[in-house]
């Protein structure tokens, strides 16, 4: 197989390359048959092998909140964070746990803009390496936080609707769908061999 495929890489044994030639095949060999690419029948034989799926996406799901149990650390946060930005408002009172609390099971655990679960996967190496953990949002900017003035949404999202708000948001995501959709080639089947044919090597 290695002197077959020499001619198509312009070496031959007698080149001083040849050595590091011998060795990334060797080491393609082996990295194949560990992806499941390739089953070894014997010495110098192979044949194609079911190729391994690949592993699942782990995300990391966000501590929910519970009724019988102290707020996560990540929603202590952010209602300590809420009642500081409400004392700097004139009359403006705390912002309290219950509150959250409410908030959590109001929305299921899920981005009240998007539907998406809350995650505290780590992205980047900005500032905000969290784009999917729960952030708290004030639908009206104007007045302090408060149970109906309040829900829970995606970093990311919050980031958004603060600078620009709902509308702007809404209708850049809508195009960036339809874009993406407009753009995604339709998937095809893929056959598979019944009888794999053995490669000689």
């Amino acid at each position: 197989m290695r002197l077959r495929l020499a001619p198509s890489w312009a070496i031959s044994p007698e080149d001083p390359r040849w050595p590091r030639f011998v060795n990334n095949h060797a080491w393609a060999l082996v990295r194949l048959q560990k992806r499941g690419a390739l089953r070894k029948l014997a010495d110098g034989t192979y044949a194609p092998g079911a190729s391994r799926a690949a592993p699942a996406d782990i995300s990391d799901p966000c501590l929910p909140v519970r009724d019988d149990a102290p707020l996560p650390a990540w929603a202590r946060r952010l209602v300590l964070s809420a009642s500081r930005t409400n004392a700097l408002l004139s009359g403006a009172p705390a912002f309290p746990e219950v509150y959250r609390r409410a908030l959590w099971h109001a929305c299921g655990g899920r981005c009240a803009v998007t539907g998406l679960p809350f995650r505290e996967t780590s992205v980047g190496q900005g500032a905000a390496r969290r784009p999917f953990a729960p952030s708290l949002d004030r639908i009206d900017p104007t007045l302090p936080y408060a149970l109906d003035n309040c829900r829970l949404v995606l970093q990311a999202v919050n980031f958004a609707l603060n600078a620009f708000g709902d509308e702007v948001f809404l209708e850049i995501a809508r195009a960036a769908v339809q874009d993406d959709a407009a753009r995604t080639p339709p998937r095809r089947r893929k056959t598979r061999r019944t009888q794999p044919r053995a490669l000689e090597l």
